[in-house]
């Protein structure tokens, strides 16, 4: 399933038919991203089973809307994991800032059954 993120007029109900949480800044989503000219580590702004966002202070090369890249995904008490995303949204807020918006084109169902588990445990703990 491919999401038009901030492209057309649906609602977030109807464009993000997932769950999606904003990690604590205490217990912090951590994403290597990789792409075609980059590499990075940041903290995810939110994430969900289809995709997630992250927020860069500075320019990221090589990044753009529709580019696929490789994703390190360290959610809190829980394994490390790769996998591959596309970008999908890109917003720039005061230049350099931006933030990216990725979905999932990769996810295993051990990988998304673990972001289900942090969804859930993040909403419990609100």
């Amino acid at each position: 399933m491919r999401f038009a993120w901030g492209r057309n007029k649906l609602s977030d109900v109807e464009r993000r038919p997932a769950r999606r949480v904003r990690p604590s800044r205490v217990a912090p989503v951590r994403i290597q991203i990789i792409g075609s000219n980059s590499i990075d580590i940041l903290h995810a702004r939110d994430i969900s089973v289809t995709g997630l966002s992250v927020y860069v202070e500075h320019r990221f090369a090589g990044c753009d809307i529709d580019k696929p890249v490789e994703l390190v995904v360290t959610l809190p008490g829980r394994r490390t994991f790769v996998t591959r995303g596309v970008i999908r949204h890109v917003t720039r807020q005061n230049e350099p800032s931006t933030y990216f918006g990725v979905e999932f084109s990769a996810l295993s169902s051990r990988h998304r059954s673990e972001i289900e588990g942090f969804i859930q445990e993040s909403l419990e703990d609100a």
